[in-house]
């Protein structure tokens, strides 16, 4: 997200790819701790700023353990801007009318996404779209304007 699409209050989709150690988990995680993103959070429905703008969600649970534990130690705090992408599905699948309170929504290992039938098999209680499509459907709920693809 730039100051450019902010303000036109429009939404960008990043599509991130390369070979395994090319650092596609590192620039997530730059992007997620980008300074400007504070700027650019909007207030929520309760009145308050998000207190991470961005969120890092990874299906990689040792990957999502091990940055939660060093974000903790380094003081900050890990289980925001880290999160395991399964809990993350699950809890803004089964609440359809909160939205998350990130801007910025970085999906880490999206080549290991679930498919709309793994969704149903792993969550009974939700409804069976695939994980890329709850994402849009997460992202269409943020308080931005039109959810644009192009």
């Amino acid at each position: 997200m730039d100051r450019a699409t902010h303000r036109q209050k429009r939404r960008k989709l990043i599509l991130v790819s390369g070979v395994p150690g090319a650092g596609k988990t590192y620039v997530g995680l730059q992007i997620a701790h980008e300074h400007f993103l504070d700027d650019l959070s909007e207030v929520l429905e309760n009145g308050a700023k998000p207190s991470a703008p961005a969120v890092f969600l990874s299906g990689n649970k040792p990957l999502v353990e091990v940055l939660q534990y060093e974000m903790r130690r380094a003081g900050g705090e890990g289980r925001v801007f880290v999160q395991n992408v399964k809990d993350f599905v699950k809890r803004y699948s089964s609440k359809k009318s909160i939205a998350p309170p990130h801007h910025v929504l970085i999906f880490d290992e999206a080549q290991r996404a679930w498919d709309a039938k793994r969704v149903k098999e792993k969550h009974k209680d939700l409804e069976s779209v695939s994980e890329p499509e709850s994402f849009i459907r997460f992202a269409a709920r943020i308080l931005a304007g039109p959810l644009s693809l192009a």
